[in-house]
């Protein structure tokens, strides 16, 4: 692989949701730790991460310098990606050993700007970022660790923009620590007599250290060592060395000293360190073994080379030597005596550092989680229990110690702890303190590696014992070699949490097919309604764009991370767990447990119950606690549709939890669904079917008060997504009311029913309409849809409405009686002229007299030409022209209409008698029997009437009798010519009109003959 390859990070453990406080997001993938790619035993010793500069240290002594390219702007899932700028071989001094580590430790000085280099027992400095060679590309062979920086310190607190400011780092060699200034040029400050350190964490002037047996604490300045206790509890060789008394290893004197302590405020006696009185520099020091020793014991000690080892001091006594004893868990016991002298030859020291490390010994651990004390790791074994005892600046045990399921194999705290470095600066910004601990699980032949996780900053009792594990995928052993690390790099990693954005993200509620605007007719809407239907369209557009929520979520979801891990050639950030996501976990994870409604309930409220009464401290933790609260309390309503039983706890718990739920989010009013949950269901459609059976309705008067409650905030200024909240408000309450009317009887609404409050809910308006049709339309409840469209004015909509009821589409409700009536009456108020003629004359085809009523009458709101009126009824309801006319020349007195009236009468009547022969041997019959008629003989349209009673219903029968009034109606104007031409065929059926006709005529003697 090139220098110039790209390594794009995979996306982090993708559909693994973590519970625990952290989780891992991918850093690095496929490492190439192969520069040929034919080697596979090569791993990774270290990392160290600056600038968005990568440096990977492999067991191969190099180092893998990467340098990071940002993500697209535009694309939000899009993460950074690496590209491999250099492979670094670090300088190293051949060793009679044949071990060959590696990198060993990466040290970066970003205020010196210079990096330290630990490789095959050899340190070598570099410039950053290109870890180009300084300082003649000198080498420090014999090293066991560089480090100790003060961990009080910022590495940036010495930086003052491009100027370079010395740090201060230990170096340990075999049978000394020394104190080196870092900056232009390297300078020893003070030379340690401490053999044989491997690990070293420094807090101003005190110095934690290890050699291969046992845990020291230095006074750095003052040349003061404090022995504590061995690394395995099992080490017992040195118990005679451990007390509580300070040793003074300047080299000066072999007096021991109580050490000080806060509570007696002793001080120490200030000690001259031998041969320290001035620094030395690098150059001088190139050819240190051809200087001429000096009479003056402070020369004498400064031309002691920085890196050339010196003869040991006679007086002092090796640091594995000066142990004392401490039972795991317990405070040290105090040695009363004094400690032993130390040996006279001045091999000791030399003697005890060269010896080799037994097989299986265990690996000292110390890190710093406080100003005030250091965190060291003791055990028995590798496979047993770990305890890590915590050990103040005076070496005393502070606190209860934590346990370890096994020895660990690494370990680092992230976190400065609640209420452990309190100050005016960081009060608000309070961090729980974790230790993450490399831990191995399994046996020989199956080992897997995870991150055991607990607090640091509490109490283990009070916390419970609480620790979360974390695996590491492929995190395996190979050839016995530990794959698996963890390091606090330099500087913290950004990093991005698109899931966090997404669910906080506050987006219009739309889980039904139609949520826009409704359609509305163009008849029901006037140019007014118009342009404010434009505009808020417009409105709509312009709020759904949503960039500046965008904007919002993404930046809640940024996050940094200073912790990496590694294992194989994979690379990750361990991250704080967002608190959205760890909660989610929970909802979901406790919630597929429960087997029945009631303990998914249980589940919720037991979710809901670790966050009651938890103040958010941060912007981001209160949008969590907000979100959860949200989409607990609404999986519990969800989940009450699924009780066959009326609600207990969970109807005790739901009201809190929805109620708190609705304040949680600025902006936001009611709990939004959530598209991940698995339990949640929206109101679209019932359970069970398009119109389920009626249910129990306890909880679902139990909603119908909570939305009804929430309904009577509409205006609130309080509720900035007024819109939104209550566009899911009052679409919930219409469902649930009609689930509750399922069950009422047919027929209007009557007081203190559901019937009423679902009419009183739809007369004042539903806030999304569209969904409002939708749901009645789906329950059949055509007269209540209706009244929806009545409260926003849509004539032409609620008449359709009624004429689908009217002609026969189902309506469960039936609340509409005596329809064409009430189509007549609402028809006589509109303005209209569209929707009266249209609805007029479809109300006149089915009910002539009632809609002649409607288009007929001259004092309506809308009235036509009464010619108008005829033509619409010919085209449109012809079986209401006949009483259209009736209505005109009978009931507004127009005789000019009595000639058509006449006309159609004649049609009606002829039409008829052509067709139908029976008919005519009825009327001429009837002719016969009156004659037969005895006398005194009876008036004969009277009789007539009484004969042919069985013809009254007839339309045609109905026709003559109305034909036989305009034809005798004094005043009448019409063709008698006409008219007498078109009976005269059927003369012998109809004799009355022919007599009327000839007396109309004049033709009495032909009238006196049909007589």
């Amino acid at each position: 692989m090139s220098d110039q390859d790209q390594v794009a990070p995979e996306s982090a453990r993708s559909g693994v949701v973590e519970r625990g406080p952290y989780v891992l997001k991918t850093l690095l993938k496929d490492v190439p730790l192969s520069a040929d790619g034919d080697r596979e035993d090569i791993v990774i010793n270290c990392i160290e991460y600056w600038e968005s500069n990568l440096y990977v240290g492999t067991s191969a002594s190099e180092i893998l310098h990467f340098v990071q390219i940002p993500p697209d702007p535009s694309d939000d899932s899009d993460g950074p990606t690496y590209i491999l700028a250099s492979r670094l071989c670090p300088a190293y001094s051949e060793t009679s050993t044949p071990a060959r580590p590696g990198v060993q430790q990466i040290l970066l000085l970003p205020a010196a700007n210079k990096a330290c280099v630990l490789c095959n027992s050899t340190v070598t400095f570099y410039s950053l970022p290109e870890l180009s060679p300084v300082f003649g590309n000198q080498k420090v062979p014999g090293s066991n660790w560089i480090g100790g920086l003060d961990l009080n310190k910022s590495q940036d607190d010495n930086t003052q923009g491009d100027k370079i400011r010395p740090v201060m780092v230990l170096l340990s060699l075999k049978r000394k620590i020394r104190s080196v200034r870092i900056g232009e040029e390297a300078r020893q400050v003070k030379s340690i007599d401490f053999a044989g350190c491997t690990i070293t964490a420094r807090r101003d002037s005190f110095a934690c250290v290890a050699d291969s047996r046992s845990y020291a604490l230095l006074d750095v300045d003052r040349q003061l060592k404090i022995p504590l206790f061995p690394i395995s509890s099992l080490d017992d060789s040195q118990s005679g060395t451990v007390g509580g008394k300070a040793e003074d290893i300047s080299g000066q004197t072999t007096t021991r000293t109580h050490r000080s302590t806060s509570s007696t405020g002793q001080t120490p006696p200030q000690l001259e360190p031998r041969g320290h009185s001035r620094s030395t520099s690098l150059g001088t020091f190139m050819g240190g073994g051809n200087r001429q020793p000096s009479q003056d014991r402070s020369r004498e000690t400064a031309v002691d080379p920085l890196f050339r080892e010196s003869s040991p001091a006679p007086s002092l006594r090796p640091s594995g030597e000066t142990q004392r004893e401490s039972s795991p868990g317990k405070s040290p016991v105090r040695a009363d005596k004094p400690l032993p002298e130390p040996p006279s030859t001045p091999d000791a020291s030399s003697k005890r550092a060269s010896m080799i490390i037994p097989g299986g010994s265990l690996k000292p651990h110390i890190i710093s989680p406080s100003p005030q004390e250091f965190l060291l790791v003791t055990g028995t074994g590798a496979t047993d229990l770990g305890l890590g005892l915590f050990v103040n600046l005076e070496g005393d045990i502070s606190r209860s110690a934590l346990e370890f399921s096994r020895y660990p194999e690494a370990l680092v705290t992230d976190g400065r702890g609640v209420g452990t470095e309190l100050s005016q600066s960081n009060a608000e910004e309070e961090e729980e303190g974790y230790v993450l601990a490399v831990i191995s699980q399994g046996d020989e032949e199956e080992t897997h590696y995870g991150l055991e996780i607990q607090r640091w900053d509490i109490d283990s009792a009070e916390n419970g014992y609480q620790k979360f594990w974390l695996q590491l995928p492929d995190a395996t052993p190979d050839s016995g070699k530990a794959r698996v690390g963890i390091r606090t790099v330099t500087e913290p990693g950004d990093l991005s949490f698109n899931e966090v954005a997404k669910s906080l993200r506050s987006t219009r509620f739309r889980p039904f097919p139609s949520s826009g605007s409704s359609s509305v007719s163009v008849q029901s809407t006037d140019s007014r309604t118009a342009a404010s239907l434009e505009r808020v369209s417009k409105e709509r557009e312009l709020f759904e764009s949503q960039d500046e929520e965008l904007q919002f979520a993404q930046r809640l979801g940024r996050a940094k991370s200073r912790v990496v891990v590694w294992a194989g050639d994979k690379i990750w950030w361990v991250a704080r767990n967002p608190l959205t996501l760890q909660l989610d976990a929970a909802l979901e994870a406790d919630g597929k447990k429960a087997a029945t409604p009631e303990e998914y309930a249980t589940a919720m409220t037991g979710v809901i119950n670790t966050i009651r009464g938890r103040e958010a401290r941060t912007e981001i933790e209160f949008m969590s606690l907000g979100y959860i609260r949200q989409r607990a309390g609404l999986l519990l309503l969800t989940n009450l549709l699924r009780r066959g039983e009326a609600p207990t706890e969970a109807r005790r718990s739901t009201p809190n939890c929805v109620a708190r739920s609705s304040k949680a989010r600025p902006g936001s009013g009611s709990p939004p669904a959530s598209p991940k949950s698995p339990h949640s269901s929206s109101p679209q459609e019932p359970p069970g079917g398009d119109r389920a059976e009626p249910a129990s309705s306890h909880p679902f008067h139990f909603y119908q008060r909570f939305l009804s409650a929430w309904r009577e905030r509409k205006g609130f200024g309080s509720i900035a997504s007024e819109n939104d909240v209550f566009r899911t408000v009052d679409a919930s309450l219409l469902l649930v009311l009609l689930r509750l009317d399922a069950s009422s009887p047919p027929g209007p609404a009557l007081p203190r029913l559901d019937r009423a409050d679902l009419d009183g809910l739809v007369d004042h308006g539903v806030a999304d309409f569209s969904r409002g049709v939708a749901l009645l339309e789906s329950h059949h409840r055509l007269y209540i849809l209706s009244r929806l469209y009545q409260s926003r004015k849509l004539a032409a909509e609620v008449l359709a409405t009624w004429r689908r009821i009217i002609e026969g589409a189902r309506d469960d409700g039936a609340e509409l009686v005596d329809g064409e009536i009430r189509v007549r009456e609402y028809l006589a108020i509109i303005r209209n002229p569209a929707l009266v003629q249209e609805f007029g004359l479809w109300l006149a085809s089915r009910n002539p007299q009632l809609g002649i009523q409607v288009v007929g009458d001259p004092g309506a709101r809308v009235s036509f030409p009464p010619a108008e009126v005829v033509a619409m009824l010919r085209e449109r309801a012809p079986n209401a022209v006949t009483a259209y006319l009736d209505h005109l020349v009978f009931a507004r007195d127009m005789p000019h209409h009595g000639d058509e009236l006449l006309a159609h009468h004649l049609d009606v009547v002829l039409g008829h008698l052509n067709d139908d022969p029976t008919a005519r041997e009825a009327l001429e019959g009837g002719y016969e029997t009156y004659r037969a008629l005895p006398t005194p003989i009876p008036p004969f349209r009277a009789w007539m009437a009484d004969y042919h009673s069985e013809l009254s219903e007839e339309p045609w029968w109905g026709a003559r009798v109305r034909m036989l009034q305009l034809l005798g109606a004094e005043g009448a104007d019409y063709d008698v010519d006409a008219v007498r031409e078109r009976v005269e065929p059927l003369a012998d059926a109809l004799v009355l009109e022919m007599i009327v006709l000839c007396s109309r005529r004049g033709a009495h003697e032909d009238a006196l003959r049909l007589l």
